[in-house]
């Protein structure tokens, strides 16, 4: 007598013109069947037995579907253990890895000559609160040397790549200390204080690019992102000069004297409201200036910045549009480049940042030490300095937390068929928007984003499958 079949909870079916996909959200192995095996696997879901199943197809549909089913077991959409979901949760959970410190996020300066509306930094910061602004050079060597010592902790990840982020406020207007940061980092890579697969990269809006500064991180390997709202000064409504100038025409010029150099920017978009629009513009922009790379950010929220009701939704079919179009260049879009690897490895994503997961520190000009840099305004979850030569983040208190808020951890994503793709999003739009005030909400949407996207990357691999 044949083992009953269990269908698991963690398998999805999605449909489309008369094919079904299958679809467990753990193991990320989508199978297809027509019509006829989808009803025919709705009757064994119930009942659990293939014989009483398969009664009433021809011996060659028996022949196929028992070949089908064989695969859904493998894929563990169907299992003989009753148990199974259980136990496969279970042992996501307790292999988490532990944190472990693998990017560093230098903040020149808090000081920006922009002032974007939608900024998740500086609209929070408190003018009262007097604190250094600007990283002094020795405080940038004391923090690399922070960085140093928790890549060490674990000797046996030293080797594995890192990343060194220069960030702000805007970075080049502490374009000194920055310059010294570099040469800094060169010298420790010789000294094998940091691995040789040490990336450095900037983000900047652009305004303040001249020829000497591109060179300067040009020769040094800095890989340059650009900050962009959209290509033409509507779009970019939201991204003005302290002084209330339009930015658009100063950023433009910074993307093409780098562009004039040879050096190929990267572009960071914010999607607002206005150019989520119109792809064709952006994709003018990208060919014009031969952009290197892509990544688009969903505006963040708050009490003090909304956007409309169907933003979200819109905002994540543009993402998925336009890594269509730009794949199609040779150009991936990072935020679905990230699910795209999960999915086609079916290896589950854990995180969406650094920060979650417990695997990046934020130095603040003045030192203070974080998890987050949306944080910087206030320093919640900043427990720590670069003086502080005993900081442990396997032992702290908000890396341990920071490290378990994982969408496998909570409880309301377990029956989210994007569970395993979605890496959580960001915990501070979750926190922002939350009646509780807890990272461990969900940001709603990123939830809209990743269940979009899955639902693209299924009917996409199909498409390749049939072709």
């Amino acid at each position: 007598m044949e083992e009953k079949l269990y269908l698991s909870k963690y398998t999805k079916v999605f449909e489309k013109d008369g094919v079904f996909a299958y679809y467990h959200s753990l193991r990320m192995k989508p199978i297809y069947v027509n019509e006829k095996f989808h009803s025919t696997l709705q009757i064994l879901a119930k009942n659990g037995d293939k014989e009483k199943s398969f009664k009433d197809l021809s011996n060659e549909e028996k022949l196929q579907a028992q070949q089908i089913i064989e695969v859904l077991i493998e894929y563990k959409i169907f299992s003989n253990d009753k148990d199974y979901d259980e136990k496969v949760i279970t042992g996501f959970r307790n292999g988490l890895p532990k944190p472990y410190i693998q990017i560093a996020y230098f903040v020149m300066t808090e000081l920006c000559n922009l002032a974007c509306s939608y900024c998740f930094i500086e609209n929070k910061m408190d003018d009262s609160i007097v604190r250094e602004k600007v990283m002094t050079q020795e405080r940038a060597k004391k923090g690399l040397d922070f960085f140093c010592r928790q890549i060490r902790k674990d000797e046996t990840m030293f080797k594995e790549e890192k990343n060194i982020i220069i960030y702000g406020g805007e970075p080049l207007i502490n374009f000194d200390t920055l310059k010294y940061l570099l040469d800094l980092i060169e010298q420790y890579k010789v000294s094998r204080k940091l691995p040789d697969k040490t990336n450095v990269s900037i983000i900047t809006n652009g305004t303040l690019l001249t020829s000497e500064i591109i060179k300067v991180l040009k020769d040094n390997n800095v890989s340059i992102a650009v900050s962009l709202d959209g290509s033409n000064e509507c779009a970019n409504s939201c991204r003005k000069f302290q002084s209330g100038d339009k930015a658009f025409n100063d950023i433009i010029k910074g993307i093409e004297t780098a562009s004039s150099v040879g050096c190929n920017c990267g572009l960071s978009i914010t999607l607002t409201e206005e150019s989520i629009k119109d792809l064709s513009q952006i994709e003018a922009v990208v060919d014009k200036y031969n952009i290197s790379s892509l990544g688009f950010n969903i505006l963040m929220t708050d009490e003090n910045f909304q956007v409309s009701p169907t933003y979200n939704e819109e905002a994540s079919e543009f993402i998925i549009k336009a890594f269509e179009l730009f794949r199609e260049k040779g150009i991936y879009e990072d935020r679905i480049m990230r699910k795209a690897k999960s999915f086609s490895n079916s290896k589950i994503y854990l995180y969406d940042c650094g920060a979650l997961g417990g695997n990046q520190i934020v130095i603040a000009p003045d030192g203070q030490v974080g998890i987050c840099h949306g944080y910087l305004y206030n320093r919640e979850y900043f427990p720590t300095s670069i003086d502080d030569d005993t900081f442990d983040p396997t032992t702290n208190d908000v890396y341990l937390e920071w490290n378990k808020r994982t969408p496998i951890n909570m409880e309301q994503c377990i029956d989210c068929e994007a569970l395993g793709i979605c890496g959580g999003g960001c915990p501070q739009n979750a926190k922002n928007n939350s009646q509780n005030k807890s990272i461990w909400n969900l940001d709603e949407r990123f939830c809209v984003h990743a269940k979009k996207t899955l639902e693209w990357l299924i009917w996409d691999l199909y498409q390749k499958t049939i072709m």
